[in-house]
């Protein structure tokens, strides 16, 4: 699948308040996999390190994110 998939491109765009430009993911892969020792489901493929570095200093909010983080269960941050 790609992250063109409507599926997929709907909630991007939704989730990232349009942030991220279609023509920057369009031909990425996306896949979830899960750990066949513990069952963590996790994002196959990473972006490139041009995309990695737009999604930290533009595409993610970066008030939106401390508030996730100030607000979450404390069982998220227990190992």
């Amino acid at each position: 699948m790609l992250f063109s998939d409507e599926r997929v491109w709907q909630f991007l765009d939704r989730y990232y308040e349009g942030r991220i430009p279609g023509e920057k993911v369009e031909s990425d892969h996306y896949s979830i996999a899960r750990c066949n020792s513990c069952a963590l489901l996790f994002q196959e493929y990473i972006l490139n390190d041009a995309n990695m570095y737009l999604l930290y200093e533009e595409w993610i909010s970066a008030d939106d994110s401390l508030n996730k983080k100030q607000h979450a269960e404390i069982s998220l941050f227990k190992g």
